[in-house]
């Protein structure tokens, strides 16, 4: 039983080599995205990305001249926190909204992916619909066929504001 026991582990030990000529070749470590749900071009200067929103809640940039993941990030996989509404630009930075009841509002590096502020913004309910344009993050709510949009309008200065629900309230019912 000993014997075997060492010749099994002799032989297991054998199998885990590479050949000299395949050293560097093989990618044994591949990072994946998902399925991609929304694309946004970024222009940092003379450096071009492609920043990407998947169905499994990451969000990354990739290279647009050679396609190239050049960072990742993996939000939670429940939706309470992890789901990605929306991505977009504010100034130098990309914003990215996540979550549900509770709002995470995100500014990232362009081309590092380094956080650079994180706030938090509680809601009175679970949004139908989030979007950013330009400056702003419009969040929509349907309840009884009453459609609410709420604006929240925000710059770089005082961003921290942003976690307050200001801006307009605009109610349609059919």
């Amino acid at each position: 039983m000993r014997v075997l026991t060492i010749l099994l582990a002799w032989l297991s030990g054998s199998c885990l080599a590479l050949y000299e000529d395949q050293a560097f070749i093989f990618d044994w470590r591949k990072q994946l995205i998902g399925k991609v749900e929304d694309l946004e071009f970024l222009a940092a200067g003379v450096d071009t990305a492609i920043l990407a929103r998947t169905q499994k809640n990451v969000l990354a940039a990739l290279d647009s001249d050679d396609g190239k993941l050049m960072w990742r990030h993996k939000f939670e996989d429940e939706a309470e926190t992890g789901h990605i509404w929306d991505i977009g630009r504010l100034n130098r930075n990309v914003v990215s909204v996540s979550g549900q009841q509770d709002l995470f509002l995100r500014l990232w590096e362009p081309l590092a992916g380094a956080l650079v502020q994180e706030h938090f913004i509680h809601l009175a309910e679970v949004p139908a619909f989030v979007h950013l344009a330009e400056n702003n993050m419009f969040v929509t709510f349907m309840k009884d066929n009453i459609l609410e949009i709420a604006a929240f309008s925000f710059d770089t200065k005082k961003f921290s504001e942003a976690s307050k629900r200001q801006g307009c309230s605009i109610t349609y019912a059919n």
